[in-house]
């Protein structure tokens, strides 16, 4: 999981992430030195309602699903 959704992230894609404790929040980039730092499996995210980045440990997310800009 840590592998996919990094390499969207890395491409610009938004992610809607649900949490398996059912926090639901999107992704709209992350923060490359951080997560390279920290490694595997936390990627250091930035959150579409947060100005600071939020870790996320890719082992404790349940689903996830690209956002396409329809404009």
């Amino acid at each position: 999981m840590y592998e996919k959704i990094l390499a969207l992230l890395k491409n610009g894609v938004s992610l809607e992430i649900t949490m398996s404790s059912g926090q639901l929040f999107t992704a709209s980039g992350y923060e490359k030195e951080t997560t390279e730092r920290i490694k595997s499996p936390v990627i250091v995210m930035y959150i579409s309602d947060n100005e600071y980045p939020l870790f996320v440990n890719t082992d404790f997310i349940e689903s996830f699903r690209m956002i396409f800009d329809d404009h």
